[in-house]
């Protein structure tokens, strides 16, 4: 099996203590920096924002069992204090953190064993995800829904073939991937899709998360606490951000690889504003929607001018 070899890797060093408590502070920003921050992290699918519908399910692979579990706990208090939707414990993982050797070579290997763990991203995209050089690999397989969940069919399995079908896509082959197996599907895998609302603001599908995946170097993980990774790895896997630019001067946990910058201790006040913004909106809205909604709650974190 694939991740066989992952289970004898890592001696990693003790982290440095943090506190697990959710506590953080305004940044004093602008309406330019705010929407900088936003704009920089996002990373739309098709004109929209992905997240998951289904509740979140953390699991880890290659940290010892103590850092390991400490660090699904954090992405599970992180996710509810945001109010984002937890699975129980025993669950079926859609967010898989793992953590190797040689990030590259898994990579390669993860192509060529289990392409469906690419399913439905742009081949482009995974041209360049297989083509960084840097300490982390985050994507998301994600699917086009209805407003219930339910996806265009054209296969008596129910599997999607809605945002399959382009020649620059991936195929998902037979099977699909992790908890796409058990996404609502119409019965009979009827090839319409039913939708039951229009509107000339928002969209009448939206971009569902199915599985995410963060693939990070061991060399990078010694020296950080459980803290630090677990909520770089939320705004990675659950909100499905990228790391802004080296010149960002939003505060952000996403610069947590980034040599050059001050390490951040936990999220920052921007971090959860754009989680929870994220999350307490309509999957439905159009992209541009989206960012400024989203934009609006980083700038409500900006401490007043008085303070």
């Amino acid at each position: 099996m694939l991740f066989a070899a992952i289970s004898a890797l890592l001696a990693v060093q003790t982290p440095p203590p943090a506190s697990d408590d959710i506590v953080v502070t305004g940044q004093r920003l602008t309406a330019d920096s705010a929407r900088r921050y936003v704009t920089e992290i996002t990373r739309p699918v098709d004109g929209q924002l992905p997240r998951f519908r289904q509740p979140v399910c953390p699991a880890v692979i290659g940290l010892p069992d103590e850092h390991a579990a400490a660090l699904v706990a954090r992405v599970r208090k992180v996710a509810s204090h945001v109010r984002i939707p937890v699975a129980p414990e025993g669950c079926g993982a859609n967010l898989r953190v793992i953590v190797v050797d040689d990030a590259p070579q898994f990579m390669s290997e993860l192509k060529r064993q289990k392409p469906e763990f690419f399913a439905g991203m742009l081949n482009a995209d995974v041209d360049r995800l297989m083509a960084d050089q840097g300490p982390v690999r985050a994507w998301t397989v994600t699917q086009v829904q209805n407003e219930d969940g339910h996806v265009f069919a054209a296969t008596k399995s129910g599997q999607s073939v809605f945002d399959r079908a382009s020649k620059d896509r991936v195929s998902s082959g037979d099977e699909p991937a992790g908890s796409a197996s058990n996404m609502p599907r119409p019965d009979g895998g009827s090839g319409t899709m039913r939708i039951r609302s229009a509107s000339i603001i928002k969209e009448t599908t939206l971009q569902a998360m199915l599985d995410s995946y963060v693939v990070i170097e061991s060399g990078a993980v010694t020296g950080k606490s459980t803290t630090q990774l677990a909520d770089y790895v939320t705004m990675r896997a659950i909100g499905g951000a990228i790391p802004p630019g080296k010149d960002m001067v939003v505060d952000t946990i996403l610069t947590l690889f980034e040599d050059a910058r001050e390490t951040p201790i936990s999220l920052r006040a921007s971090d959860l504003a754009y989680l929870k913004s994220l999350y307490s909106g309509s999957g439905t809205m159009r992209g541009a929607q989206q960012l400024n909604r989203i934009t609006k709650a980083v700038l409500k974190t900006s401490p007043s001018q008085g303070e």
